[in-house]
């Protein structure tokens, strides 16, 4: 199904194909959102997000390979998409494939270390190797395993045979009956004390007395759930602390920047005029700066801040979301014709999709 009004209609349509994959899978309508997946994908077949909706709607219709396939092709169109190495990793616990799943969901903690999903899963995973290695340290030895040790004793009827040239085994001492201890003619003054048999004498406690590992608790009821967690966007402390006041400086800086582009682009198509459209004269003009009016100097000195800090926000946006560094291209070649802003105005609007 294709559109000829263009990328941005076949786009806009994808985009609502998967938000209804999304309920549908939320409703438990797995063949729905299995069919609205695969029609996004047609629309837009580089967009992740389609392919992780794709692969968990197999993976609810018990397609397992499919399944797997479809997380691996998100994965690869976006290795930074956390949504996908989650998926994939709760699929992989699901079909009892530990240790792919403890891989991604490492993954996910590595790009999102606040990854509440992720994180969880880790637990049950640890949690379920420690009651693994527990109880195969409580399982009882038996005396036929040629791995008990000297300390195992033959089966009862079994007499050991003895090696040629071996010297005769030495008779134990019988057991001594233990000492009793009898009062006294005087009366019953303090009595010496029984005596304590040494430690390898000792009772061993009945294997029902010693404490039983934690059993894993199972997932949750929706843990696995047909929908996806919506990550969280932030990988820098200090933009994720500012909140909503990240986004209101940056779309100030983009207002800001564009009306004081307009101004200067005035002011610069004002001074060409009067120097006849003639740049070289103007540049020469300008370089002598106490020649320059005071106004021209504040407009050119505020420009410049405001130069500065939008580089900067968008430096650290595009770190902190991990976004596309491409979008710094048209932010330098517009800042030669004072049109940076707008180009941070189509950012914040666009741009973080």
């Amino acid at each position: 199904m294709r559109f000829a009004g263009g990328g941005s209609l076949s786009a806009e349509q994808a985009k609502q194909f998967l938000d209804q994959a999304t309920q549908s899978l939320q409703g438990g309508q797995f063949e729905q959102a299995l069919e609205l997946a695969e029609q996004a994908i047609g629309l837009a077949p580089e967009n992740s997000e389609a392919f992780v909706l794709k692969g968990i709607a197999l993976s609810q219709l018990s397609r397992p390979d499919e399944s797997t396939e479809s997380f691996r092709h998100a994965i690869m169109l976006a290795p930074y998409n956390v949504k996908a190495y989650f998926n994939l990793a709760v699929h992989y616990y699901a079909l009892g494939q530990k240790v792919p799943a403890e891989e991604m969901a490492r993954e996910a903690v590595r790009i999102e270390p606040k990854h509440a999903g992720a994180r969880d899963l880790l637990g049950r995973l640890e949690l379920e190797k420690l009651a693994a290695t527990q109880e195969q340290n409580q399982r009882p030895v038996s005396p036929h395993d040629p791995l008990a040790g000297p300390g195992a004793q033959p089966p009862f009827g079994h007499t050991p045979r003895e090696t040629p040239g071996a010297p005769p085994p030495q008779a134990q001492p019988p057991a001594q009956p233990p000492v009793v201890s009898q009062p006294s003619e005087a009366g019953p003054g303090p009595q010496p004390p029984d005596p304590i048999p040494p430690p390898s004498q000792a009772p061993a406690p009945p294997p029902e007395a010693r404490p039983a590992a934690p059993a894993p608790s199972a997932p949750p009821p929706g843990y696995y759930r047909p929908g996806y967690q919506q990550p969280a966007t932030h990988s820098l402390t200090f933009v994720e602390n500012l909140g909503k006041a990240w986004d209101s400086a940056g779309w100030g800086l983009a207002v800001f920047s564009t009306i004081v582009g307009i101004v200067s682009l005035v002011r610069f198509s004002v001074l060409m005029a009067q120097y006849n459209w003639d740049i070289f004269a103007l540049n020469k003009a300008q370089q002598n700066v106490l020649g320059m009016s005071g106004g021209d100097i504040l407009l050119n000195l505020i420009f410049m801040f405001l130069l500065l800090m939008s580089f900067v926000w968008l430096m650290m946006e595009l770190t902190d979301r991990r976004g596309n560094w491409l979008w710094l291209l048209p932010f330098i070649i517009c800042c030669c014709c004072y049109g940076y802003g707008p180009v941070m105005m189509i950012y914040l609007w666009k741009g973080r999709e």
